[in-house]
């Protein structure tokens, strides 16, 4: 904790994939890019570079930030359907408003 905020630092993974599981072997790596390649969105695969503060974004999550969505990055892993239809924007957030009334 500094100035009142909260910060998670980690180290830099890889995950492999065994063809008969959905859980991957986690290694420990050196690469932030391979890193954020893990990530199941845009937003999620974002980093600050320390101590330069430099935003390391190799999947443009930026942008989807800025505009108040998200998106999936292309991993055919990606194990959250459920959050997709959450993070698609205020059409799909209307609908599950209406839907929850029922």
């Amino acid at each position: 904790m500094r100035a009142g905020r909260r910060f998670e630092i980690t180290t830099h993974r890889a995950e492999a994939y065994v063809a008969d599981s959905r859980k991957p072997e986690v290694q420990f790596g050196s690469d932030i890019e391979t890193d954020l390649s893990r990530r199941d969105f845009t937003v999620n695969a974002m980093a600050l570079s320390l101590p330069d503060l430099v935003l390391v974004d190799p999947f443009n999550g930026i942008t989807d930030l800025a505009r108040g969505g998200c998106a999936p990055r292309s991993n055919p892993r990606c194990r959250s359907r459920t959050i997709l239809c959450v993070c698609s924007g205020p059409p799909v957030h209307r609908r599950i408003r209406t839907k929850a009334r029922r």
